[in-house]
């Protein structure tokens, strides 16, 4: 950019940067510095220490999605690992590399893995590393070329790699091919109280680190303190705001409810990206910022469309991990206490008092509490309601809290659940048994309903649930998991028909059957976004005693039963 030396280093955060690029080649200083150790570096490292020990050419393949580290992760190995586990490895990487630029990736690969074809795997030969995408990995071994690799195919299939199932994958001494995937490894955690994600605060704590040795600390000490526009820049502040732990700690949740609820795959190409959009408005600019001065009312509205708290939950059309974001707003979450500031803000004549018990520990309130500032919002209905919503952004951000109730109730079931507590999971299954009997309607006697298009009578049955437990994971005594499936899995059995039904139950789906028990009514959009609980319901209702026995209820209250028995059907009016 050439103006802010700051706005300059976080550039180097988007995806349209050159620092997104990675090469086995180089391990610059920023990228040294923006390394984060996770648990599949762990587990990769032991990997290589055994395939380097066992002197048997292998192929490891380090498996995953689109910008989520595989090479940054190999250029780190490569580069700076003190070990040298990479050492005397052949290297590919299927998204940078091509043996020829008239070839397909497939064919690439046909070419780079020849040594690993079922004719040429017992032949001596180097150890090979590969970073792979999961999608390409199963178009390789799904193509023509692929009946080359059997034996590949076979290790991918045995290993659940292309599943998500998640299996305890470490080194296999009978094979020639070791794997880890990113796939296996969540961005978060999941604990008894909830779920959180060291590895975003980390990436947090790099880029907001006040320590003035750091690339962007460093940016910020020795230019923003010479700048001319420094008390009115709202980079500056939102730099200053996100150095906040507690501030930090809140984004790294709010995105962590965002993968949660949105079922996101997030990257950390895609996670940097994000915070630079969070930091840096879209038309920000050095001429821009100083026009707007000239103008007092202008100048508000700019700054305060250009911090943190607004462009975390107003833009809109950035990117598609922004528009998620924004349906975690707090503004969007009513309560009691809510409803009565929002009255108290609003007839006052004066909120600088108010404006002060949230603002006056902020940064921002160095430039929002100045007395004509304060003037200009008492006096300025759009800018007073800008600032409501704020102020109440700011109170969720600073004691990093969310107002969802159904959301903190599925992540500590969905540890209970990957945890392997099945006894602690009846309220799970007592409430997705409500859930199917509020869908279908109920009569007196709690049987679901079979048909209702026969009005004016309805066709009712019983149905028994019994519950099979066998679906839920293994036990496990961690006090957290950093593995799991991100989804819950209730099953039943049907002794009589010999059959097991499993109903998977995503955010959404939880939220609906917890609505459902809560007196929702569903709807037709409801139909449509949930195929899979409506297969479910019907899979349900053939396991019950329709064959032997209907209840008849009329639309006057009157209740009938047509049972079957020995010497045909009996009819028979209850009431």
């Amino acid at each position: 950019m050439g103006v802010c030396a700051l706005v300059d280093e976080l550039n180097r955060l988007r995806k349209s940067s050159v620092d997104s690029i990675d090469s086995d080649k180089n391990f610059d200083d920023f990228k040294k510095y923006m390394h984060i150790r996770r648990a599949l570096e762990d587990d990769l490292k032991d990997i290589l220490r055994c395939v380097n020990a066992s002197n048997r050419k292998t192929l490891v393949l380090l498996c995953g999605s689109a910008g989520d580290g595989k090479s940054h992760l190999l250029s780190y190995l490569k580069n700076l690992d003190e070990e040298h586990l990479l050492s005397g490895y052949k290297i590919h990487n299927d998204a940078t590399e091509s043996s020829s630029p008239s070839k397909t990736a497939i064919e690439t690969l046909n070419d780079v893995l020849d040594e690993f074809s079922d004719q040429n795997i017992d032949a001596d030969g180097e150890n090979f590393i590969l970073a792979i995408n999961l999608g390409v990995l199963n178009n390789f071994i799904e193509s023509e070329y692929g009946k080359r690799f059997s034996k590949l195919r076979a290790y991918v299939q045995d290993h659940c790699i292309l599943s998500t199932k998640i299996v305890e994958n470490g080194y296999d001494k009978n094979s020639s091919f070791q794997h880890v995937s990113f796939a296996d490894y969540q961005l978060y955690t999941l604990s008894a109280d909830g779920a959180t994600s060291e590895y975003i605060q980390q990436i947090l704590r790099r880029i907001f680190n006040s320590t003035s040795e750091t690339p962007f600390a460093n940016a910020y000490y020795n230019k923003c303190s010479r700048c001319p526009l420094q008390t009115k820049c709202e980079v500056r502040y939102n730099f200053v705001f996100l150095q906040n732990e507690n501030i930090q700690k809140y984004i790294s949740n709010l995105l962590v409810m965002t993968i949660i609820k949105k079922k996101e795959i997030l990257t950390t190409r895609e996670i940097l990206n994000y915070f630079y959009d969070i930091i840096v408005p879209q038309d920000f600019s050095y001429s821009a910022t100083s026009d707007a001065l000239s103008n007092p009312d202008t100048a508000i509205k700019r700054f305060l469309k250009g911090i943190t708290p607004e462009l975390i939950f107003e833009q809109i059309g950035v990117s598609g991990l922004m528009d998620d974001v924004r349906e975690c707003d707090p503004v969007l979450y009513r309560d009691e206490l809510g409803d009565e500031f929002a009255v108290e803000f609003y007839v006052s004549t004066d909120v600088t008092d108010l404006i002060k018990n949230d603002l006056n520990d902020t940064i921002y309130g160095e430039y929002l509490l100045e007395k004509e500032i304060v003037n200009t919002i008492n006096m300025d209905k759009d800018i007073k309601s800008c600032i409501f919503r704020l102020l109440l952004r700011i109170r969720a951000m600073k004691t990093n809290s969310f107002n969802d109730v159904i959301y903190n109730k599925f992540v500590k079931t969905l540890f209970l659940f990957n945890s392997g507590q099945g006894k602690k999971l009846r309220e799970l299954y007592n409430a997705v048994e409500e859930a199917l009997l509020q869908w279908c309607g109920i009569d007196n006697d709690n049987h679901p309903c079979l048909d209702q298009d026969n009005q004016p009578y309805f066709l009712y049955e019983k149905v028994d649930f019994d519950e099979d437990l066998s679906v839920i994971p293994v036990a496990v005594d961690k006090n957290e998991l950093q593995r799991f499936i991100p989804e819950l899995k209730v099953g039943f059995i049907n002794e009589k028909l010999h059959t097991n039904i499993v109903l998977n139950i995503d955010f959404l789906l939880y939220q609906m059957i917890y609505q459902l028990n809560h007196g929702y009514i569903h709807t037709t959009a409801d139909m449509n976004s949930h195929a899979d609980f409506i297969g479910f319901v019907k899979r349900m209702l053939k396991t019950g005693n329709a064959k032997q026995e209907v209840f008849i209820v009329a639309s006057s209250g009157e209740k009938s039963t047509l049972k079957k028995t020995k010497f045909g059907y009996k009819f028979e009016v209850i009431r």
